[in-house]
Protein backbone atom coordinates (compact mmCIF):
# COMPACT_ATOMS: atom_id res chain seq x y z
CA UNK A 1 0.00 0.00 0.00
CA UNK A 2 0.95 3.76 -0.64
CA UNK A 3 -0.32 6.57 0.66
CA UNK A 4 -0.39 9.97 -0.93
CA UNK A 5 -1.56 12.86 1.66
CA UNK A 6 -2.57 15.69 -1.31
CA UNK A 7 -1.98 19.58 0.63
CA UNK A 8 -1.91 21.68 -2.16
CA UNK A 9 -5.71 23.15 -2.48
CA UNK A 10 -5.95 23.69 -6.23
CA UNK A 11 -4.22 19.91 -6.49
CA UNK A 12 -7.52 18.48 -4.39
CA UNK A 13 -9.49 20.53 -7.12
CA UNK A 14 -7.94 18.68 -9.98
CA UNK A 15 -8.94 15.72 -8.46
CA UNK A 16 -12.24 15.91 -7.62
CA UNK A 17 -13.05 17.37 -11.22
CA UNK A 18 -11.45 14.43 -12.28
CA UNK A 19 -13.75 12.67 -10.19
CA UNK A 20 -16.40 14.23 -10.95
CA UNK A 21 -15.75 13.74 -14.95
CA UNK A 22 -16.18 9.92 -13.84
CA UNK A 23 -18.67 9.70 -11.59
CA UNK A 24 -16.63 8.03 -8.82
CA UNK A 25 -18.78 6.49 -6.02
CA UNK A 26 -18.11 5.85 -2.84
CA UNK A 27 -19.50 6.19 0.93
CA UNK A 28 -20.29 8.99 3.48
CA UNK A 29 -19.71 8.23 7.18
CA UNK A 30 -21.22 9.75 9.90
CA UNK A 31 -20.64 10.03 13.75
CA UNK A 32 -22.28 6.38 14.92
CA UNK A 33 -20.65 4.46 11.67
CA UNK A 34 -23.50 5.44 10.03
CA UNK A 35 -22.94 5.22 6.36
CA UNK A 36 -24.72 6.48 3.15
CA UNK A 37 -24.55 5.76 -0.37
CA UNK A 38 -22.28 8.83 -2.14
CA UNK A 39 -21.69 9.89 -5.39
CA UNK A 40 -19.64 12.62 -7.04
CA UNK A 41 -21.65 13.73 -10.16
CA UNK A 42 -21.48 16.89 -12.33
CA UNK A 43 -23.15 19.35 -9.95
CA UNK A 44 -19.59 20.88 -9.77
CA UNK A 45 -16.60 21.91 -7.93
CA UNK A 46 -16.02 25.51 -7.11
CA UNK A 47 -12.66 26.97 -5.86
CA UNK A 48 -13.86 26.86 -2.54
CA UNK A 49 -16.57 24.00 -2.23
CA UNK A 50 -17.68 21.16 -4.02
CA UNK A 51 -21.18 18.74 -4.47
CA UNK A 52 -22.08 15.68 -4.51
CA UNK A 53 -25.16 12.93 -4.60
CA UNK A 54 -26.21 11.34 -1.31
CA UNK A 55 -28.90 8.64 -2.08
CA UNK A 56 -29.56 8.32 2.34
CA UNK A 57 -30.91 11.31 4.17
CA UNK A 58 -29.29 11.43 7.84
CA UNK A 59 -28.10 14.29 10.23
CA UNK A 60 -24.91 15.52 9.19
CA UNK A 61 -22.12 16.73 11.45
CA UNK A 62 -20.23 19.27 10.86
CA UNK A 63 -17.22 17.44 9.31
CA UNK A 64 -17.81 14.95 7.34
CA UNK A 65 -15.79 12.01 5.54
CA UNK A 66 -16.14 11.26 2.31
CA UNK A 67 -14.68 7.71 0.72
CA UNK A 68 -14.14 7.51 -2.95
CA UNK A 69 -13.54 3.88 -4.40
CA UNK A 70 -11.69 5.30 -7.19
CA UNK A 71 -9.62 3.66 -10.18
CA UNK A 72 -6.56 5.67 -8.92
CA UNK A 73 -6.88 4.09 -5.41
CA UNK A 74 -9.36 4.75 -2.50
CA UNK A 75 -9.52 8.78 -1.68
CA UNK A 76 -10.50 9.56 1.77
CA UNK A 77 -11.58 13.02 2.39
CA UNK A 78 -12.43 15.18 5.83
CA UNK A 79 -14.66 18.48 4.82
CA UNK A 80 -16.34 21.29 6.60
CA UNK A 81 -20.17 20.54 5.95
CA UNK A 82 -22.05 23.29 3.65
CA UNK A 83 -25.81 21.99 3.57
CA UNK A 84 -28.07 19.86 1.64
CA UNK A 85 -30.04 20.63 -1.20
CA UNK A 86 -32.40 19.59 -4.06
CA UNK A 87 -36.02 18.67 -4.21
CA UNK A 88 -35.56 15.77 -1.43
CA UNK A 89 -32.23 17.41 -0.09
CA UNK A 90 -29.97 14.62 -1.79
CA UNK A 91 -27.08 16.61 -2.86
CA UNK A 92 -24.75 17.59 -0.50
CA UNK A 93 -22.24 20.77 0.02
CA UNK A 94 -18.81 20.82 1.38
CA UNK A 95 -15.86 22.87 1.76
CA UNK A 96 -13.02 21.51 -0.26
CA UNK A 97 -11.12 18.60 1.68
CA UNK A 98 -9.82 19.70 4.68
CA UNK A 99 -7.63 16.46 4.32
CA UNK A 100 -7.50 14.56 1.62
CA UNK A 101 -5.39 10.97 1.01
CA UNK A 102 -5.35 9.10 -1.24
CA UNK A 103 -4.25 4.84 -0.68
CA UNK A 104 -3.22 3.42 -3.39
CA UNK A 105 -1.87 -0.74 -3.90
CA UNK A 106 1.16 0.10 -6.38
CA UNK A 107 4.07 2.57 -5.00
CA UNK A 108 4.68 4.79 -7.72
CA UNK A 109 1.99 8.06 -8.99
CA UNK A 110 0.12 6.83 -11.78
CA UNK A 111 -1.27 9.33 -14.29
CA UNK A 112 -3.88 8.91 -16.69
CA UNK A 113 -3.79 10.59 -19.60
CA UNK A 114 -6.64 11.51 -22.19
CA UNK A 115 -6.51 11.50 -26.32
CA UNK A 116 -5.60 15.04 -26.69
CA UNK A 117 -2.81 14.62 -24.47
CA UNK A 118 -1.50 12.94 -27.69
CA UNK A 119 0.72 10.14 -25.50
CA UNK A 120 1.10 7.01 -27.63
CA UNK A 121 3.55 4.35 -28.47
CA UNK A 122 4.43 2.82 -32.12
CA UNK A 123 6.76 0.30 -33.46
CA UNK A 124 7.25 -2.97 -35.28
CA UNK A 125 6.72 -6.36 -34.43
CA UNK A 126 9.18 -8.91 -34.75
CA UNK A 127 7.30 -10.14 -38.40
CA UNK A 128 7.70 -6.47 -39.56
CA UNK A 129 3.92 -5.40 -38.75
CA UNK A 130 3.63 -1.90 -37.70
CA UNK A 131 1.41 -1.26 -34.53
CA UNK A 132 0.17 2.07 -32.46
CA UNK A 133 -1.55 2.19 -29.46
CA UNK A 134 -2.78 5.14 -27.37
CA UNK A 135 -0.92 5.49 -24.31
CA UNK A 136 -4.01 5.85 -21.57
CA UNK A 137 -1.56 6.31 -18.46
CA UNK A 138 1.79 6.62 -17.24
CA UNK A 139 4.52 6.25 -14.26
CA UNK A 140 7.94 6.24 -13.51
CA UNK A 141 7.80 2.67 -13.95
CA UNK A 142 5.48 1.71 -16.86
CA UNK A 143 2.59 2.66 -18.96
CA UNK A 144 -0.63 1.10 -20.43
CA UNK A 145 -1.42 1.02 -24.30
CA UNK A 146 -4.85 1.09 -25.50
CA UNK A 147 -6.03 -0.49 -28.78
CA UNK A 148 -9.22 -1.40 -30.29
CA UNK A 149 -7.89 -4.49 -32.54
CA UNK A 150 -4.40 -5.28 -31.08
CA UNK A 151 -2.64 -8.44 -33.04
CA UNK A 152 -2.92 -10.94 -29.78
CA UNK A 153 -0.14 -13.11 -31.63
CA UNK A 154 2.58 -10.68 -30.63
CA UNK A 155 0.98 -9.48 -27.05
CA UNK A 156 1.39 -11.76 -24.50
CA UNK A 157 1.92 -11.56 -20.31
CA UNK A 158 6.54 -11.33 -20.12
CA UNK A 159 6.66 -10.47 -23.93
CA UNK A 160 8.91 -7.71 -25.37
CA UNK A 161 8.13 -4.61 -27.88
CA UNK A 162 11.53 -4.45 -28.70
CA UNK A 163 12.82 -0.22 -29.78
CA UNK A 164 9.42 0.90 -29.50
CA UNK A 165 9.04 4.79 -29.51
CA UNK A 166 7.06 6.76 -27.29
CA UNK A 167 5.91 9.71 -28.71
CA UNK A 168 5.31 12.40 -26.07
CA UNK A 169 4.30 16.06 -25.95
CA UNK A 170 6.21 19.07 -27.18
CA UNK A 171 7.78 16.80 -30.35
CA UNK A 172 9.79 14.74 -27.86
CA UNK A 173 10.09 11.16 -29.08
CA UNK A 174 11.65 8.23 -26.51
CA UNK A 175 12.83 5.01 -28.09
CA UNK A 176 12.46 2.15 -25.48
CA UNK A 177 11.94 -1.70 -25.07
CA UNK A 178 8.70 -2.12 -23.09
CA UNK A 179 7.90 -5.61 -20.93
CA UNK A 180 4.19 -6.76 -21.29
CA UNK A 181 3.62 -6.77 -17.69
CA UNK A 182 -0.51 -7.85 -18.08
CA UNK A 183 -3.40 -7.91 -20.85
CA UNK A 184 -7.01 -6.94 -19.34
CA UNK A 185 -10.17 -6.21 -21.50
CA UNK A 186 -12.05 -3.05 -20.67
CA UNK A 187 -15.10 -1.16 -21.86
CA UNK A 188 -15.08 2.70 -22.61
CA UNK A 189 -17.95 4.31 -21.18
CA UNK A 190 -19.41 7.65 -22.43
CA UNK A 191 -22.53 9.93 -21.58
CA UNK A 192 -23.35 6.32 -19.89
CA UNK A 193 -23.69 4.48 -23.12
CA UNK A 194 -21.07 1.81 -23.77
CA UNK A 195 -18.99 2.76 -26.76
CA UNK A 196 -16.56 0.10 -27.28
CA UNK A 197 -14.43 -3.21 -25.66
CA UNK A 198 -10.56 -2.34 -25.40
CA UNK A 199 -7.73 -4.32 -25.03
CA UNK A 200 -5.25 -2.68 -22.32
CA UNK A 201 -1.87 -3.31 -22.24
CA UNK A 202 0.49 -2.75 -18.66
CA UNK A 203 3.77 -2.53 -19.84
CA UNK A 204 7.19 -1.74 -17.44
CA UNK A 205 9.71 0.41 -19.25
CA UNK A 206 13.08 -1.43 -19.69
CA UNK A 207 15.77 1.01 -19.15
CA UNK A 208 19.06 1.20 -20.69
CA UNK A 209 20.51 4.24 -19.93
CA UNK A 210 20.13 7.48 -18.12
CA UNK A 211 19.11 9.58 -20.79
CA UNK A 212 15.80 7.07 -21.47
CA UNK A 213 15.71 7.67 -17.44
CA UNK A 214 15.72 11.07 -17.06
CA UNK A 215 13.04 11.70 -20.08
CA UNK A 216 10.53 9.69 -18.30
CA UNK A 217 11.29 11.26 -14.99
CA UNK A 218 11.17 15.23 -16.42
CA UNK A 219 7.54 14.10 -17.98
CA UNK A 220 6.40 12.62 -14.64
CA UNK A 221 7.66 16.35 -12.91
CA UNK A 222 5.76 18.30 -16.05
CA UNK A 223 2.47 16.06 -15.19
CA UNK A 224 3.00 16.61 -11.05
CA UNK A 225 3.52 20.60 -12.20
CA UNK A 226 0.55 20.99 -14.28
CA UNK A 227 -1.86 19.11 -11.57
CA UNK A 228 -0.54 21.45 -9.25
CA UNK A 229 -1.43 24.78 -11.66
CA UNK A 230 -5.12 22.66 -12.32
CA UNK A 231 -3.88 22.40 -16.01
CA UNK A 232 -4.40 18.24 -16.12
CA UNK A 233 -6.00 15.16 -15.11
CA UNK A 234 -4.47 13.96 -11.91
CA UNK A 235 -3.56 10.18 -12.75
Amino acid sequence: MHQLDINDKYEKIAILRDEMKKKTSGVMVVEGGEVGVARISNVGVGVDSFSFYCEDSFIINEVIELKLYSDIGQINILSKSIGRYGAQGEYMEASIPIKMIITQRRKERRFTLRKIDNFYCYGKFRNGESYRYDISDISLGGCALISFQPNMRFLVDGGILKNSVISLPKKVSLNISLRIASISYNTIIHDDKIINFVTKISCEFLFQNDYQRNTINQVILDLTNNIRKGHNRYY
